[in-house]
């Protein structure tokens, strides 16, 4: 970052937690400790969830709304960054609050405490001895003292990054969370009798001792390093995962006869004894080394998950509650389910099925049996099915006529052809109006294919509200491309041309997407036509694309032309970055979105694109555009074109507008009386004398700026966010009723007034006028960012926008600036007032000070530890002064490019006064120092070696003393060999020398005390000082 070039600071900043204890005064006048507080990077003004529950009354400074303390959630409304509560608190939430710091160390009544998913780095609880429930999930925690805590019951710390977790003192804990802590490998819990649910997933933990939680009823240790686990001792378990161990060879659950859920998905388990788990009702044993499984005694089984690619058998006959089944890719050769009425979901993928009766499933509602050997399936008793999956079988022939609810089917590589697909296409339910079913017939890249589905089938299948799809081995991530039918040519009717500058050999890169294949005329490779880009070698200039295509992105290719007219099926073009000067869309009805920006062009014809929702035209160099047939268009982008005039009248459900210019030219007046919907508005640069947006209530943006407007109507516009109206010719601005508005630029207009009293939610403000004279900022606590230079204020009071993190107000008049309690401020540019006196002793941030051309005669940056950079120049700084300043500057590193401008030498306004010693001084610091020089290097000035301390007397013998004040040594030119002496005032001679061959002389001061001395050298006597 350049010293100079000083950026507006939007992004918000990490926040630092409030002094505890401090006091504070209430509204009400009184002052008391907060019992809570928290800071919070929620905007100033919008809304924040918080429950509260209390023992009497409870305030708050902070929130506009009076707390509701009934255990219950609110929505307050927040007026300050930090928020300060103060009662007898019990319980306490700000869940997704995005804090980023809570205080709750003056709140001993505390018992309850909900914190999660915020950005929370330390929580100090010591001093919250009746805690009982605490949830801090989900922040940035890695250090948490529980020791004070006796009485907590309940912790969920999970998603933090804590390494080390002690609850040895937490006898009473019930349920502890501390998953996804990713570092926490270790936890003793033999102290923690009445613990009943644990939750150690995702760590890094190689063992785990639970012989003394015998109430322990859930256990999850998901994807850790355990190799055994033992649960003896945890005869009440009922739920228990130790998925993801994959370590893990072993489980023992013979003495949980309770056990109602078990997990061991991915693990090494080679066997599984449920005999004992009589009440089991969720069984996953996934992707293990099980060969058998034996399900007898568990009768209670709804959910079973048992994908092993050992497994050759399995009985389900007394398991008659069964929901679920998930025996994919196993060795299974029969599936018996007659005693599974209950069954609504079967997943049998990859098996060795020849058969599978689904005739007793009347409850069925999903049903994939992909990847066997069946040769027909009876679907006819299945009236609920929803979702069928078949493909990669034998059949010959499938019926959906009593399933009138199926809206997915897949049923790709089997041997479906002639009538019997007919008839499937036939038996299709028909779609819910408005919605389309999916079916994928067919995959033209397996070898084994054998369906065959004509364009007559895809036309019927069409009509039933169905759309058919060529699965093309994965294509398009396994979404595949449309299908049009076996009989279809192999290239469809369609052609796009295109002309490059590029030369033969030369590469250029297509995304090309369509329906049924695709060519390429003009190119070495041949065609690839999914949604990725592909590079293609160029055999000619003129390329040829031959075709169904519906999507086609060729940006930056030195595209010259460019011919769609025989295209009508494209539905996405992006073309930029090209040389294109006319684009005719006239043939492209079916285009939805174009891209279009950086070709030059003169031309683009839209006259019948009903369907374009979305057109990026950005700069080219139209004068017009046709948008009469584009009724369904909701974002235009036509930026820095030469359009004189614009008609978005015909568009009414327009929502994004962008027309603005870096050529200021001028623009007809806008109507848009007509796009109620409209959000987002840039008319910049485009000349306009009006701008009516009366009818645009759903604004959010605005951006007028360098127009010449001479008025702006905000009214009805609750929900606009931002608005720049800089330069323009505004005397008023009323922005009343902009309840939400967060930034504002209304700077380089004729405003004399600004009421921003109703904007609290506004957190930058720049309002540079020559004519405002006063600026009154009390109904804006969230401000951060405040740019009112060169309007002339005289005075400035920030006292109630204490979170200012940018300040600049450079010109304003000032000569007193009170900065000292914005301890947010990282920036300050107060140039060209007339301060005095600058107190920083409160801006520990502060990273950048530009206070040139004033008149301080001191500048103390002892507490200023970040500062960088430093523009100082043109004060009236020296001496004694000077070298306090430079001994207040922080040590730095040679990386972080500090610099201060100290001096303007060529300036006659200059007062500072800065010597050799005080430069050096600075550059023992890492500090560069610099002289502006009249705007040196433009204005990145010059290294400045400081000053030499000399006096010159005598007309005819010249003398020079350097440095004066001295300290340990002093410096005498004067002619060769001429005798010096030192006296004191009382005419004592201290020393005596004689200077060289080149007058020169150094005396050592260093045993003599502070106080004014003479030097006599012949007939010339001079006054020194040693400090």
């Amino acid at each position: 970052m350049s010293l100079f070039a000083f950026a507006s600071m939007k992004a918000e900043a990490s926040m630092k937690p409030s002094q505890l204890g401090s006091k504070v005064e209430l509204r009400d006048g009184n002052t008391q400790t907060p019992a809570i507080s928290f800071r919070t990077t929620t905007r100033v003004g919008y809304p924040i969830t918080l429950m509260f529950e209390a023992e009497g009354e409870v305030k708050a400074d902070g929130l506009k709304e009076a707390i509701v303390a009934d255990g219950k959630e609110q929505i307050y409304t927040l007026l300050s960054p930090e928020v300060k509560i103060y009662g007898n608190i019990r319980s306490f939430s700000c869940v997704e609050d995005k804090v980023v710091s809570l205080d709750v160390s003056n709140c001993p009544s505390l018992e309850v405490l909900y914190c999660s998913d915020n950005r929370i780095e330390k929580l100090d609880l010591k001093n919250n001895k009746k805690l009982t429930n605490l949830g801090c999930g989900y922040n940035s925690l890695n250090v948490l003292n529980l020791s004070n805590n006796v009485d907590l019951k309940e912790l969920k710390c999970q998603g933090n990054y804590i390494a080390n977790l002690d609850v040895t003192k937490n006898k009473e804990l019930r349920v502890l969370d501390c998953s996804s802590n990713y570092y926490l490998y270790m936890l003793d819990l033999k102290n923690n009798p009445e613990l009943t649910s644990l939750n150690i997933k995702d760590n890094k933990f190689n063992a785990i001792d639970l012989k003394a939680n015998t109430k322990l009823l859930e256990f999850n240790c998901e994807s850790n390093l355990l190799k055994e686990i033992d649960l003896k001792a945890n005869v009440a378990l009922k739920s228990f995962s130790c998925a993801r161990n994959e370590d893990l060879k072993k489980i023992d659950v013979k003495a949980n006869k309770d056990l109602e859920i078990l997990d061991c998905f991915n693990t090494r388990i080679s066997s599984l004894d449920l005999s004992e788990n009589k009440n089991l009702r969720y069984l996953s044993c996934s992707a293990t080394s099980i060969e058998t499984i034996d399900l007898k005694q568990n009768t209670e089984l709804t959910d079973l998950s048992c994908s092993i690619k050992n497994l050759k058998n399995l009985d389900l006959s007394k398991n008659t509650l069964l929901k679920r089944l998930n025996c994919k890719n196993g060795q299974l050769e029969s599936l018996l389910l007659s005693q599974n009425p209950k069954l609504e979901h079967l997943e049998c993928t990859n098996n060795r099925l020849a058969s599978l009766d689904v005739s007793m499933l009347k409850e069925l509602t999903y049903l994939d049996f992909s990847g066997n050997n069946l040769s027909e399936i009876d679907l006819t008793q299945n009236a609920k099915l929803d979702t069928l999956k078949c493909s990669e079988n034998q059949l010959t022939k499938l019926s959906l006529a009593e399933n009138p609810d199926v809206r997915l089917l897949i049923c790709y590589s089997n041997k479906i052809k002639g009538n019997e697909m007919t008839s499937l296409i036939e038996s299709l339910p028909i779609a819910k109006v408005g919605e389309w079913n999916r079916i994928e017939v067919i995959d033209t890249k397996d070898e084994k294919e054998e369906n065959y589905c004509s364009m007559s089938d895809v036309a019927k299948a069409t009509t039933s509200g169905w759309k058919v799809f060529d699965y093309e081995r994965f294509a398009n991530g396994g979404k595949g491309i449309p299908f049009r039918g076996n009989d279809a040519p192999a290239i469809g009717e369609g052609m796009i041309k295109i002309t490059t500058a590029k030369e033969v050999g030369q590469k250029i890169n297509l995304t090309i997407q369509g329906i049924g294949t695709i060519a390429i005329e003009g190119v070495k490779e041949e065609a690839q036509y999914d949604k990725w880009e592909h590079e293609y070698t160029l055999e000619k200039q003129e390329i040829t694309i031959k075709g169904i295509v519906t999507r086609l992105v060729c940006d930056d290719n030195a595209i010259k032309m460019i011919d769609l007219s025989e295209a009508p099926d494209i539905e996405e073009l992006s073309c930029s970055k090209n040389r294109i000067s006319k684009l005719d869309l006239s043939n492209n009805r079916n285009l939805v979105s174009l891209k279009f920006t950086n070709n030059a062009a003169t031309d683009l014809i839209l006259a019948y694109n009903e369907a374009l929702e979305y057109i990026d035209c950005s700069d080219n160099n139209l004068v017009s555009l046709n948008l009469t047939q584009a009724a369904k268009l909701k974002v235009l982008k036509a930026k820095n074109n030469l359009l004189a005039g614009l008609n978005v009248s015909f568009c009414p459900d327009l929502e994004v507008l962008d027309c603005s210019s870096y050529d200021s030219h001028t623009m007809s007046p806008l109507d848009l009386s007509h796009n109620p919907n409209l959000r987002w508005l840039d008319c910049s640069e485009t000349g306009l004398t009006e701008l009516n947006v009366s009818k645009n209530s759903l604004l959010e943006y605005l951006a007028c700026h360098t127009n010449k407007l001479d008025e702006l109507d905000l009214s009805n516009k609750p929900v606009l966010d931002s608005l720049i109206c800089y330069f323009n010719n505004l005397s008023q601005l009323d922005v009343s009723t902009c309840g939400k508005l967060y930034f504002m630029d209304c700077s380089g207009n004729k405003l004399t007034n600004l009421d921003v009293l109703q904007n609290i939610c506004l957190g930058e403000l720049r309002c540079s006028n020559k004519g405002l004279n006063s600026l009154n900022l009390s109904g804006n606590p969230g401000l951060i960012v405040l740019s009112c230079k060169n309007s002339p204020l005289k005075t400035l009071d920030l006292s109630k926008t204490p979170w200012i993190r940018s300040l600049d107000c450079t010109n304003t008049g000032i000569d007193k600036l009170d900065v000292k309690h914005l301890k947010d401020l990282s920036e300050l540019v107060c140039k060209r007032n007339s301060i005095s006196e600058l107190d920083l002793s409160g801006n520990l941030k502060l990273d950048t000070l530009d206070c040139y051309s004033n008149k301080l005669s001191a500048l103390d940056l002892s507490a200023n530890k970040a500062v960088k950079y430093i523009r100082c120049y043109e004060n009236q700084i020296e001496g004694s002064q000077m070298s306090k300043l430079i001994a207040s500057l922080p040590n730095r590193a040679s990386a972080d490019n500090a610099r201060i401008m100290l001096i303007d030498t060529e300036s006659q306004e200059e007062k500072n006064v800065c010597y050799i010693e005080d430069v050096t001084a600075a550059k023992k610091k890492a500090w560069r120092v610099l002289d502006y020089k009249n705007f040196a290097n433009n204005g990145e000035g010059v290294d400045y070696e400081g000053s030499e301390k000399a006096v010159c007397v005598h007309p005819s013998v010249q003398v020079r003393l350097f440095p004066n004040p001295a300290k340990d040594f002093l410096w005498i030119e004067a002619s060769a060999e001429e005798n010096v002496y030192l006296y004191s005032l009382s005419g004592q001679l201290l020393f005596s020398a004689v200077t060289d061959s080149d007058g020169r002389v150094q005396l050592n001061l260093t045993s003599l005390s502070a106080g004014l001395y003479v030097i006599k050298v012949g007939k010339t006597a001079v006054q020194v000082v040693v400090e």
